[in-house]
């Protein structure tokens, strides 16, 4: 969602997408629920540069969401 031209935080910010629809139930995950949320979580704290990226990404998830 955030415009960059780092490689590394754009490939973060897919796999962060994905952790996201993991939680959401939209995409099967090994992990449990929790499991999934402590690693967006860690992954958030440890990685300031997607802290923006990971709240745009939840609102858009979770925004009409079924």
């Amino acid at each position: 969602m955030i415009k960059t031209s780092d490689k590394s935080v754009k490939k973060e910010s897919l796999e962060m997408f994905k952790l996201i629809q993991m939680y959401m139930g939209d995409r099967k995950s090994k992990d449990s629920q929790p499991n999934v949320a402590l690693e967006i979580t860690t992954k958030g704290w440890s990685l300031p540069t997607l802290r923006d990226e990971i709240f745009i990404q939840i609102c858009r998830q979770t925004t009409e969401n079924k």
